[in-house]
């Protein structure tokens, strides 16, 4: 009887265990196996949106060919423009128009563009010597020029038109001009006497005044024949003012002391003087961050420096093989400008120490100035062999009209570069430039002498009897002493 109870009692627990599932992949191969019907083969894909195979190659593979068709397709040099006589010495561009340019070379004329064109307006013989700084009025209604002849002259001039004003009346007008209406003989309104010859001029933002650097910085009205106020600095001479765009009573200039020094033009003696090692040729103010400035340097470096700390530079930007001559911020403040004795001109992101673009062409000779324009999309060089040239603030940025399919192509592969920027064969292809192959050689030979001169510190603090002794850097090493 018991033997008959165990029996059901296992039955019943049997019928309650429930049966065991195993899930298994299953792949039949003659599910793949070509067939007389069917030659190609089954390929099995996932049509979820969420999963893309292979994203991170195709997207890599896709910046690589945006950074090479950008050196391809890189065409820099938009004009230029032929009107001088002599070399061009200093430029200026106006902060309301577009289109207005004026350049002063060193036979004393001053030559008056229309960008937009590519039309020389008009020619004006304004000194004896070399024409030294150019600049507009703080209302653009005037312009500025000092030279050789040891004379500030202040002149009345046409303003050109914008883009969205000119018709073709006004074009076919332009066209007509001949050289004798260019050569037109125009009285300065009125005419300021130095002590000294001015080396640069610049002008106030808001108020009636502009500030000029001989063996003093001098500050005039532009209503009165004399000086307002004088700052002397032990008979130095001033290569180099530039006002503060934000800190508007505030004066940047560099002096042949090897010094930079700050003033503010309301007190009467000066804020501010460092020397550096070597002599600065031109200073730029940052218009977006108003208390960095950048220097010109003849050791072939930029220097950008923050006035809250100037015992050391903010940044150091290399690459130039001779002095740098001048500098200028863009508008937008992101990026500048810089050329030098070297032949180039080259572009920088104002956060970077490389450049990122260097412009040449085989007839450019020393380039004397540059200048970035109203919209930050070009830059104007003016060089020692009488041309003014138009660059592209981006080589390779198409300047016709696009469509929104182009706009929208170019800011996919803008942000493909930008993902993958830091790989090293994208970062080898965009840092590449073609140079003339004496600045290849010198730039060779100035590696070895900065690697051995690395090694000479690096063996005198190994052996010197200050353990606590270091090594002082590129920021540090250009700082003398201040004052």
């Amino acid at each position: 009887m018991t033997d008959k109870m165990s029996k059901q009692m296992t039955k019943t627990t049997d019928q309650k265990k429930p049966p065991i599932e195993i899930k298994i992949l299953h792949r039949n191969p003659e599910d793949y196996k070509n067939t007389s019907t069917n030659a190609n083969f089954k390929h099995v894909r996932s049509y979820n949106p969420n999963i893309h195979l292979f994203q991170r190659e195709i997207e890599y593979k896709r910046a690589l060919n945006a950074t090479k068709m950008d050196k391809i397709f890189a065409k820099p040099l938009v004009k230029c423009l032929d009107g001088h006589d002599d070399s061009i010495r200093c430029l200026c561009v106006s902060n309301k128009n577009l289109s207005d340019l004026y350049s002063g070379s060193c036979n004393g004329y001053i030559n008056i563009w229309n960008i937009l064109n590519a039309k020389l307006m008009r020619k004006i013989k304004a000194h004896d010597g070399f024409v030294r700084g150019l600049c507009l009025s703080y209302d653009e209604k005037l312009l500025f020029s000092c030279g050789d002849d040891k004379y500030i002259k202040q002149w009345v001039v046409d303003k050109n038109k914008n883009l969205h004003e000119l018709n073709e009346e006004d074009t076919t007008q332009q066209n007509v001009y001949s050289i004798d209406y260019l050569e037109n003989e125009i009285v300065p309104k009125k005419v300021y006497t130095c002590k000294n010859v001015p080396n640069s001029i610049d002008k106030h933002y808001s108020d009636p005044i502009i500030v000029s650097g001989s063996q003093s910085l001098d500050v005039w009205d532009y209503y009165r024949t004399n000086a307002i106020a004088s700052f002397d600095y032990n008979n130095e001479y001033i290569y180099y003012v530039k006002f503060n765009y934000a800190q508007r009573n505030l004066v940047g200039l560099t002096l042949s002391d090897n010094s930079v020094g700050l003033v503010d033009i309301r007190t009467k003696t000066p804020i501010k003087k460092i020397f550096l090692k070597y002599r600065s040729n031109s200073l730029s103010w940052n218009n977006m961050n108003p208390k960095h400035f950048i220097i010109a340097n003849e050791d072939s470096n930029l220097y950008t420096f923050d006035i809250r700390y100037l015992k050391a530079a903010c940044l150091v930007h290399k690459g130039f093989v001779n002095a740098v001559l001048d500098v200028d911020y863009s508008p937008v403040g992101d990026k500048f400008v810089a050329c030098s004795y070297d032949k180039t001109v080259r572009l920088f992101n104002s956060d970077n120490t490389r450049s990122y673009d260097v412009y040449h062409t085989k007839r450019m000779q020393r380039v004397l100035c540059c200048k970035y324009t109203l919209d930050a999309k070009y830059v104007i060089s003016g060089s020692s062999d009488m041309c003014l040239r138009i660059w592209k603030a981006c080589a390779h940025e198409p300047s016709g009209i696009l469509s929104p399919q182009e706009k929208k192509a170019i800011n996919y592969r803008n942000k493909l570069k930008e993902k993958f920027a830091y790989l090293k064969e994208i970062k080898r292809i965009r840092n590449h430039h073609h140079v003339p192959a004496l600045i290849k050689s010198m730039s060779d030979k100035k590696k070895v002498m900065l690697a051995a001169k690395q090694k000479r510190e690096n063996n005198r603090l190994r052996h010197s009897k200050n353990k606590n002794q270091t090594l002082k850097t590129d920021k540090e090493n250009i700082f003398v002493t201040e004052q």
